[in-house]
């Protein structure tokens, strides 16, 4: 099956001239669209999910730069190629940072674009061919033997019971302690060969072989992969499962995975004992109340633990060890959430540490009360008050003559760029490019009328690259280019 490409560029005729370069069939891809701007070309890819994207860099509305932070921040499964003219040398390293395939000087050469467009669909094919091979190991796995671990770490099945029938599986399990630990892995791709859909199920394939390996030569447990989560089974061939080798074990895989994925991982303790015990420990966790609680306090609104403790100190029965087990839970959540915004917070406690905090109903009690705050004032802190929109008008204001992105200005307020894209429309009603190109248009206009600037020294002080891309602008803006404008407005 042919890749499908998209062209995306403000000037026509360089797109005409693209999609004459070459024999794209050759190299088995298919031209499936041309787009004239950034935020035309995002809702293409959204709706069509093209292979390869080749974009010039400056384009109005949203820049080529812009629509790559998108396409990466939505996962989308796109291969990018970034056009620039000379002098463009740093935005060609953010293109390159948020994951560019390729990227080359215009006017472009018959050579280097076909050099590149090879190398490209060469990496989709490695990464496709790693992919199935992913699926059919995970399909390949016995139906008996899946039941069979979910039954195990869901409850189902005592230890002895799990013993006997795990030798028909290949399967070791040992008369000592069980403990089940989930592998969490961050929503968000900080490796882009990992961005998407397909990039996460890899990448949990790819965790679940690493922590299987370093397990089975320590010696204490194995690692398995369920509904694309992996879980980790400790169980040590003799001895304890004391908490040195716990978190010796968690030290080395989480280390393994970030120097071989470059992906942060978080491995959460969920139980000691008995399968069956700490299963229902895991079982019992009022997941829907937590992920509530959450999504409040992301919104920024007042965050009321009352729902919540009430849900788990009647899933807990009150029972010390449970609570315990709650609250690491929670305490992963919460450090996932603050992470996300760009905080520091604390380093997660040690269950040791939850075991001298919480002892009693008030302890839970306090410990969530001080959790949720301590993250909120972190999201809030990152986020800026509720007087951001008008910070950040203010700011584009003062400061449309200086290059402007989403990403720069969602630093300013302390905010994830999606996010904050959301909330202004939301808020305002008009997108912030919008708003940043209203601005510019207004103050062009009057450098032109009152102030008499000729039209490239108007581009200049507004912000745009050059005087072409500003004439062009203007004119879609206003129905008439700078100097016919200027001759009318006197």
């Amino acid at each position: 099956m042919k890749k499908k490409l998209l062209f995306v560029d403000d000037e026509p005729m360089s797109i005409k001239g693209l999609q004459i370069l070459l024999d794209y069939g050759a190299l088995g891809l298919e031209i499936v669209g041309a787009c004239y701007n950034g935020e035309e070309a995002l809702e293409f890819i959204g709706r069509e999910m093209p292979d390869i994207v080749i974009t010039d860099i400056w384009m109005p509305l949203v820049d080529g730069i812009q629509m790559m932070k998108s396409v990466y921040e939505h996962k989308w499964d796109v291969h990018i190629i970034v056009l620039s003219g000379y002098g463009e040398f740093e935005y060609a390293k953010q293109a390159l940072d948020y994951g560019a395939s390729g990227y080359l000087l215009k006017p472009v050469e018959k050579e280097q674009m076909e050099d590149v467009l090879r190398k490209t669909v060469a990496m989709i094919d490695e990464q496709r061919r790693l992919q199935r091979e992913a699926e059919l190991a995970h399909e390949s796995e016995p139906l008996l033997k899946r039941k069979f671990l979910e039954d195990f770490i869901e409850g189902r099945l005592k230890l002895n019971e799990a013993k006997e029938r795990a030798h028909y599986f290949n399967l070791t399990l040992y008369d000592t302690e069980v403990m089940f630990m989930p592998v969490q892995i961050d929503h968000y791709a900080h490796n882009h060969a990992f961005a998407g859909n397909a990039g996460r199920k890899l990448l949990a394939y790819a965790v679940c072989n690493i922590a299987g390996e370093i397990l089975l030569q320590d010696g204490i447990g194995t690692a398995i992969l369920v509904d694309n989560t992996v879980r980790l089974i400790m169980n040590p061939r003799t001895g304890i499962l004391n908490r040195e080798a716990i978190r010796s074990a968690s030290d080395k895989i989480c280390a393994q995975i970030m120097t071989c994925l470059k992906e942060p991982v978080i491995i959460n303790e969920t139980g000691y004992g008995d399968a069956s015990d700490n299963a229902n420990i895991a079982g019992a966790y009022p997941k829907e109340e937590a992920d509530r609680l959450l999504t409040i306090m992301e919104s920024g609104h007042q965050a009321k633990n009352d729902e919540l403790f009430s849900a788990l100190w009647r899933q807990s029965g009150g029972d010390a060890c449970v609570m315990q087990k709650f609250c690491e839970r929670f305490e992963a959540d919460l450090y996932l959430l603050t992470r996300s915004y760009g905080g520091k917070p604390e380093q997660r406690r040690a269950p040791s540490v939850l075991l001298d905090i919480i002892r009693s109903e008030y302890d839970f009690r306090m410990w969530l009360e001080e959790s949720v705050a301590a993250a909120s004032q972190i999201i809030a802190e990152r986020r800026g008050d509720d007087n951001f929109i008008a910070t950040l008008k203010a700011y584009i204001d003062n400061n449309y003559g200086k290059r402007l992105t989403l990403t720069s200005l969602a630093e300013l307020v302390h905010m994830n760029p999606s996010y904050l894209s959301s909330v202004f429309k939301a808020k305002t009603g008009e997108n912030i490019t919008n708003y940043i190109l209203s601005v510019r248009m207004e103050q062009a206009a009057r450098l032109l009328r009152d102030a008499g600037y000729k039209a490239y020294t108007v581009a200049e002080l507004t912000g745009f690259p050059n005087v072409r891309y500003f004439n062009e602008v203007f004119k879609k803006f206003y129905g008439m280019p700078p100097g016919k404008f200027k001759g009318g407005a006197k």
